[in-house]
């Protein structure tokens, strides 16, 4: 799950914060080496060429019709470039120690979003239908509809009375 948080209540500019959660498909690159691993049945495919030109396709087949009371974001990709990624776009001597060991790129495709909107103070399910497909019919629809009773459930079951506070800022508190 990734959250995209946004803390300004201003209509324009902060306005949603984005919940994304169960990925389907998942896009990873580490040294030259291309990983497209589906998420529903475990399958990797190893790819060649170069990874933003891959990227790029994959998110230009993302079939989606936006549907217009919703958010602008209502699915898709989300992860990061790693500050080595620049390998890929220029020639450049990477003399750094690889320590970490994350990705050069890592992304995940979404066809699920929680959407909040501060400034309008709601909450939206989306589910888009034949982002995973290549083909859509009417059973993508009802797949999706069964899909939102669901994260409706997932919604209404969040206990009210459930704290969220960082364990950071406990501590914090806890020392003053």
């Amino acid at each position: 799950s990734i959250l995209l948080e946004s803390v300004r209540p201003h209509a324009k500019i902060g306005r949603f914060s984005f919940v994304l959660f169960k990925p389907y498909k998942e896009f990873k690159v580490k040294n030259e080496i291309i990983e497209l691993i589906d998420l529903d049945t475990k399958n990797i495919t190893i790819l060649k060429g170069k990874p933003l030109n891959i990227l790029r396709n994959f998110v230009n087949n993302y079939r989606q019709e936006s549907v217009e009371i919703l958010p602008l974001f209502q699915g898709g990709i989300a992860g990061f470039f790693s500050y080595d990624f620049v390998k890929y776009l220029e020639r450049v001597y990477l003399k750094a120690k690889d320590d970490l060991q994350i990705p050069d790129a890592h992304f995940f495709f979404y066809d699920k979003v929680f959407a909040f909107d501060h400034f309008q103070k709601k909450a939206y399910a989306i589910v888009c239908p034949g982002a995973k497909e290549t083909v859509i019919d009417k059973s993508s629809y009802f797949i999706a509809k069964d899909t939102l009773i669901e994260m409706k459930n997932l919604y209404d079951n969040i206990p009210d009375d459930i704290d969220i506070t960082p364990k950071f800022f406990k501590d914090r508190k806890s020392t003053r």
